[in-house]
Protein backbone atom coordinates (compact mmCIF):
# COMPACT_ATOMS: atom_id res chain seq x y z
CA UNK A 1 0.00 0.00 0.00
CA UNK A 2 1.23 3.54 -0.93
CA UNK A 3 2.40 5.76 2.09
CA UNK A 4 2.61 9.55 3.15
CA UNK A 5 3.96 12.20 5.65
CA UNK A 6 1.40 12.52 7.53
CA UNK A 7 1.48 16.32 7.91
CA UNK A 8 4.23 18.51 9.76
CA UNK A 9 4.72 14.90 11.95
CA UNK A 10 7.25 13.07 9.86
CA UNK A 11 5.28 9.52 10.64
CA UNK A 12 5.09 7.87 7.55
CA UNK A 13 1.12 6.05 7.09
CA UNK A 14 -0.41 4.14 4.47
CA UNK A 15 -2.55 6.54 2.44
CA UNK A 16 -5.85 4.31 2.97
CA UNK A 17 -6.07 4.31 6.83
CA UNK A 18 -8.74 2.49 9.14
CA UNK A 19 -11.71 4.58 10.82
CA UNK A 20 -12.35 3.27 13.90
CA UNK A 21 -15.99 5.02 13.85
CA UNK A 22 -18.05 1.74 13.38
CA UNK A 23 -15.43 -0.83 14.62
CA UNK A 24 -17.01 -0.62 18.47
CA UNK A 25 -19.98 -1.89 16.81
CA UNK A 26 -19.11 -4.88 15.53
CA UNK A 27 -18.68 -6.00 18.94
CA UNK A 28 -15.61 -7.14 21.03
CA UNK A 29 -15.12 -10.49 19.43
CA UNK A 30 -15.30 -9.20 15.65
CA UNK A 31 -14.07 -5.68 15.90
CA UNK A 32 -10.42 -7.03 16.88
CA UNK A 33 -10.71 -9.04 13.61
CA UNK A 34 -11.41 -6.07 12.05
CA UNK A 35 -8.33 -4.34 13.54
CA UNK A 36 -5.90 -7.35 12.23
CA UNK A 37 -7.01 -7.66 9.15
CA UNK A 38 -6.96 -3.86 8.04
CA UNK A 39 -3.13 -3.90 9.83
CA UNK A 40 -2.38 -6.99 7.89
CA UNK A 41 -3.54 -5.54 4.65
CA UNK A 42 -1.02 -2.71 5.19
CA UNK A 43 -3.26 -0.10 6.27
CA UNK A 44 -0.68 1.50 9.37
CA UNK A 45 -3.07 4.42 10.46
CA UNK A 46 -5.81 3.70 12.93
CA UNK A 47 -8.12 6.60 13.88
CA UNK A 48 -10.28 6.39 16.51
CA UNK A 49 -11.82 8.61 19.28
CA UNK A 50 -13.60 8.31 22.73
CA UNK A 51 -16.75 9.53 20.79
CA UNK A 52 -17.12 6.09 18.86
CA UNK A 53 -18.40 3.79 20.91
CA UNK A 54 -16.42 1.42 22.10
CA UNK A 55 -13.87 1.76 19.34
CA UNK A 56 -10.81 2.34 21.66
CA UNK A 57 -11.91 -0.65 24.09
CA UNK A 58 -11.68 -2.77 20.57
CA UNK A 59 -8.72 -1.09 20.01
CA UNK A 60 -7.09 -2.27 22.82
CA UNK A 61 -8.53 -5.71 23.06
CA UNK A 62 -6.99 -6.03 19.50
CA UNK A 63 -3.67 -5.48 20.80
CA UNK A 64 -3.84 -7.92 23.32
CA UNK A 65 -5.36 -10.52 21.35
CA UNK A 66 -2.61 -9.69 18.63
CA UNK A 67 0.26 -7.85 20.50
CA UNK A 68 2.54 -7.63 16.94
CA UNK A 69 0.01 -5.24 15.64
CA UNK A 70 1.18 -2.16 18.13
CA UNK A 71 4.26 -2.10 16.40
CA UNK A 72 2.67 -2.22 12.71
CA UNK A 73 0.41 1.00 12.79
CA UNK A 74 0.00 4.51 14.61
CA UNK A 75 -2.94 4.72 16.33
CA UNK A 76 -4.74 8.71 16.48
CA UNK A 77 -7.35 9.57 19.21
CA UNK A 78 -8.95 13.00 20.30
CA UNK A 79 -9.63 14.70 22.97
CA UNK A 80 -12.89 17.36 23.93
CA UNK A 81 -15.99 15.35 22.79
CA UNK A 82 -17.37 11.95 24.08
CA UNK A 83 -20.62 10.16 23.49
CA UNK A 84 -23.47 12.45 25.16
CA UNK A 85 -21.15 15.89 25.77
CA UNK A 86 -18.04 18.01 24.72
CA UNK A 87 -15.22 19.15 27.22
CA UNK A 88 -12.77 20.97 26.11
CA UNK A 89 -11.27 22.43 29.83
CA UNK A 90 -8.23 21.92 31.08
CA UNK A 91 -9.20 18.81 32.89
CA UNK A 92 -11.31 17.85 31.08
CA UNK A 93 -8.88 16.84 28.90
CA UNK A 94 -6.33 15.52 30.88
CA UNK A 95 -9.07 12.96 32.25
CA UNK A 96 -9.82 12.29 28.62
CA UNK A 97 -6.73 11.15 27.44
CA UNK A 98 -5.89 9.01 30.48
CA UNK A 99 -9.20 7.50 29.75
CA UNK A 100 -7.95 6.67 26.24
CA UNK A 101 -4.38 5.33 27.77
CA UNK A 102 -6.46 3.19 29.26
CA UNK A 103 -8.78 2.04 27.20
CA UNK A 104 -6.22 1.66 24.23
CA UNK A 105 -3.32 0.40 26.06
CA UNK A 106 -1.36 3.07 24.94
CA UNK A 107 1.26 5.18 27.28
CA UNK A 108 2.20 7.10 24.60
CA UNK A 109 0.33 8.88 21.68
CA UNK A 110 1.95 9.92 17.95
CA UNK A 111 -1.04 12.31 17.36
CA UNK A 112 -4.28 13.83 19.32
CA UNK A 113 -6.83 15.87 17.72
CA UNK A 114 -8.92 18.18 19.43
CA UNK A 115 -12.01 17.20 18.88
CA UNK A 116 -15.50 19.10 17.25
CA UNK A 117 -14.93 22.42 19.10
CA UNK A 118 -18.19 23.31 17.62
CA UNK A 119 -20.19 25.82 20.02
CA UNK A 120 -16.64 26.40 22.42
CA UNK A 121 -15.44 29.41 22.43
CA UNK A 122 -11.94 29.80 20.08
CA UNK A 123 -10.24 31.51 22.81
CA UNK A 124 -11.41 29.06 25.77
CA UNK A 125 -9.91 26.47 23.07
CA UNK A 126 -6.65 27.89 22.48
CA UNK A 127 -6.26 29.00 25.96
CA UNK A 128 -3.54 27.97 28.16
CA UNK A 129 -6.30 26.83 30.58
CA UNK A 130 -8.01 25.21 27.95
CA UNK A 131 -7.55 22.40 25.31
CA UNK A 132 -4.53 23.01 23.27
CA UNK A 133 -2.57 24.15 26.78
CA UNK A 134 -4.07 20.44 28.51
CA UNK A 135 -2.65 18.75 24.97
CA UNK A 136 0.99 21.45 25.16
CA UNK A 137 1.30 19.94 28.88
CA UNK A 138 1.09 16.48 28.01
CA UNK A 139 3.66 17.05 25.08
CA UNK A 140 5.91 18.46 27.81
CA UNK A 141 5.55 15.48 29.28
CA UNK A 142 6.07 13.13 26.39
CA UNK A 143 2.81 11.43 26.65
CA UNK A 144 1.50 13.20 23.26
CA UNK A 145 3.99 14.05 20.34
CA UNK A 146 1.91 16.05 17.84
CA UNK A 147 -1.61 17.79 18.22
CA UNK A 148 -3.80 18.42 15.39
CA UNK A 149 -7.45 19.67 14.68
CA UNK A 150 -10.40 17.40 13.63
CA UNK A 151 -13.94 19.13 13.43
CA UNK A 152 -16.76 17.56 11.53
CA UNK A 153 -17.74 21.49 10.45
CA UNK A 154 -15.67 22.98 8.36
CA UNK A 155 -16.41 26.43 9.66
CA UNK A 156 -14.98 25.30 13.06
CA UNK A 157 -12.37 23.63 11.47
CA UNK A 158 -10.75 25.98 9.31
CA UNK A 159 -9.63 28.85 12.13
CA UNK A 160 -8.14 25.98 13.89
CA UNK A 161 -5.76 25.47 10.96
CA UNK A 162 -4.99 28.53 9.87
CA UNK A 163 -3.44 29.17 13.69
CA UNK A 164 -0.54 27.02 12.35
CA UNK A 165 -0.77 25.62 15.16
CA UNK A 166 -1.47 22.02 14.82
CA UNK A 167 0.57 19.41 13.30
CA UNK A 168 -2.35 18.32 11.09
CA UNK A 169 -5.79 18.28 10.61
CA UNK A 170 -8.87 15.68 10.02
CA UNK A 171 -11.16 17.54 7.54
CA UNK A 172 -14.46 16.13 7.18
CA UNK A 173 -17.17 17.54 4.53
CA UNK A 174 -14.44 20.07 3.71
CA UNK A 175 -14.10 19.88 -0.54
CA UNK A 176 -17.01 18.84 -2.03
CA UNK A 177 -19.14 21.01 -4.83
CA UNK A 178 -21.12 22.51 -2.14
CA UNK A 179 -18.52 23.38 -0.09
CA UNK A 180 -15.06 24.70 -1.03
CA UNK A 181 -14.01 25.77 2.25
CA UNK A 182 -10.90 23.62 1.93
CA UNK A 183 -10.02 25.34 -1.59
CA UNK A 184 -11.04 28.81 -0.50
CA UNK A 185 -9.20 28.28 3.19
CA UNK A 186 -7.94 25.44 4.39
CA UNK A 187 -5.82 24.40 1.74
CA UNK A 188 -3.99 27.94 1.72
CA UNK A 189 -3.43 27.10 5.15
CA UNK A 190 -1.70 23.89 5.29
CA UNK A 191 0.73 24.91 2.54
CA UNK A 192 1.56 28.57 4.57
CA UNK A 193 2.26 26.88 7.62
CA UNK A 194 3.46 23.41 6.25
CA UNK A 195 5.87 24.00 2.81
CA UNK A 196 6.09 20.25 2.67
CA UNK A 197 2.24 19.96 1.50
CA UNK A 198 -0.86 20.23 3.76
CA UNK A 199 -1.10 17.63 6.14
CA UNK A 200 -5.06 16.56 6.13
CA UNK A 201 -7.10 13.55 5.83
CA UNK A 202 -10.00 14.34 3.65
CA UNK A 203 -13.02 12.67 4.28
CA UNK A 204 -16.55 12.59 2.21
Amino acid sequence: MKSKTLGRTGIEVSTVGLGAGFVGMAGLEVGPEIVKSAVEAGCTLVDTAPLYGDSELTIGQAFKQYPQLRDKCTVTTKAGRFKGGTDHSFDGILRSVETSQERLGIEQFQIIYIHDAMGVPMKDVMSKDGTVGALRKLQDEGIVRYIGSAANDPETNAPYIETGEFDVAVVPDAWSLLNQTALERILPAAEKHNEAGPGIEQRA
